[in-house]
């Protein structure tokens, strides 16, 4: 009886031994059989590990990048034996690039000369670093990081501010370049010594002249000059770096006591004229210099030339807007101006208080007026509410609308600007409701 029992508990053993190992087959055999149907392989393949494994295949390239240069990463495939995998098109091999770096689709291309290689290539445009998501059989693979620095100063998307300056002789003033590539990204760590700047005083000939004291000071990817000049008059700054085919400029007016003193007390919402002379072509072909005057206000720009002492007629005028511009140096005449460039620059290098005003839909007029710094001063004031943001045009807006809820109204002035309109609309229609 003893025997049998023990006989018996062994029987029992063997079968609770049975049954573990039976249970672990059976997790495993579906857990293969799971994976086999994931990456589409059979059972054999996936026992001697003959199928592509995302955990041993590699990627490799150059990941250290200036923007608009060519990323070239290379991937190699292997089986989970080690062996390598010949690229197919059943692998389901894709790349996605984060669309902020770049918005051209990522080249992928099979190695002729070694089956088991794909390149993916692409050009990054905006700083920062990334990592590039590449899967094959939709798993994903160890990809590097990629970096990407700011490509070479481009100073045509460069940035001067701000493009103009008023002040005072033997008064401090600054402005700033902020330096960017041709892909619009911040270009850091500017030496100031390699920044050059020409200053250029807007008269006859338009010759060189060096500021008082210059102190240039560089913080990230801006450079800051502090200037300080003694002699009143218009001046024309360009920084550049060697090459000064493309520059940024800002105008700077210096103006005298008696200028600053008139500047301050002419409001920019009042219209101001000045005693001047055009440049008037006649029928016979030839022009001379006539007496006008030149209005200034707050959204237009317009000569009047005057006859029999009390009767004027509008020669030119333009809206203030951002296609209004005034030129003071020849070198800064557009070419498109044709025959009437060479005219011009011949006048402002033979006067000194010449200078041309645009408005890029009609023909330029020369000028010329004896307070030329004051009159292009109100002339820049005037039209510092383009040169600002919508966004803050729309808080100045808000801000000179004043409500009165006993009357239901709302006061615009003036020198916000009629495009608000739509603003005004909502206001009014809140009203209402109310």
């Amino acid at each position: 009886s003893s025997s049998s029992s023990s006989s018996f508990g062994n029987a029992l053993w063997k079968l609770f031994l049975f049954g573990i190992v039976t249970f672990f087959f059976v997790i495993i055999v579906k857990k293969m059989q799971k994976r086999t149907e994931v990456k589409n392989i059979g059972v054999f393949q996936y026992l001697f590990g003959n199928y592509i494994d995302n955990f041993k295949c590699t990627v490799e390239g150059n990941t250290n990048v200036k923007a608009g240069d060519v990323v070239v990463l290379t991937v190699k495939h292997f089986k989970n034996n080690g062996s390598k995998h010949k690229c197919t098109a059943t692998d389901r091999f894709d790349v996605h690039i984060p669309s902020q770096f770049t918005t051209i689709s990522p080249i992928i291309e099979r190695c002729k000369d070694n089956p088991h290689i794909r390149t993916v290539t692409f050009n990054p445009h905006k700083t920062g670093s990334f990592v590039p998501r590449i899967t094959i059989m939709d798993e994903p693979l160890r990809v590097p990081t990629v970096f990407v620095k700011a490509a070479e100063i481009d100073f045509r998307k460069s940035t001067i501010s701000p493009s103009i300056v008023h002040t005072c002789p033997n008064t401090p003033f600054s402005f700033s370049v902020a330096f960017k590539d041709s892909y619009d990204n911040n270009v850091d760590s500017v030496s100031t010594d390699v920044v050059e700047v020409k200053v250029s005083k807007c008269v006859g000939g338009g010759e060189d002249h060096e500021f008082t004291s210059m102190f240039p000071e560089s913080v990230s990817d801006t450079v800051t000059f502090t200037c300080l000049s003694q002699l009143s008059g218009v001046y024309s700054v360009c920084a550049f770096l060697g090459d000064n085919s493309h520059a940024v400029k800002c105008t700077v007016c210096v103006l005298t006591e008696a200028e600053k003193e008139k500047f301050d007390k002419r409001s920019a919402n009042v219209t101001t004229h000045f005693d001047g002379k055009y440049l008037k072509e006649k029928s016979n072909g030839t022009s001379s210099w006539t007496d006008c005057y030149v209005y200034i206000t707050p959204s237009q720009i317009y000569v009047k030339e005057s006859f029999a002492f009390f009767f004027t007629w509008k020669v030119w005028g333009a809206r203030r807007n951002a296609n209004t511009h005034a030129y003071v140096l020849p070198s800064e005449l557009p070419v498109s101006f044709g025959d009437f460039r060479r005219v011009a620059t011949s006048q402002l290098q033979l006067f000194s208080d010449a200078f041309v005003v645009d408005d890029m839909s009609g023909k330029p007029l020369l000028l010329r007026c004896s307070e030329r710094t004051l009159l292009l001063s109100l002339f820049h004031r005037s039209n510092t509410l383009i040169q600002l943001s919508f966004e803050e045009k729309r808080k100045l807006f808000l801000s000179d609308c004043q409500l009165d809820d006993s009357r239901k109204t709302i006061t615009l002035k003036r020198s916000s600007g009629i495009e608000y309109a739509e603003h005004l609309c909502k206001k009014l229609n809140k009203l209402k409701s109310d």
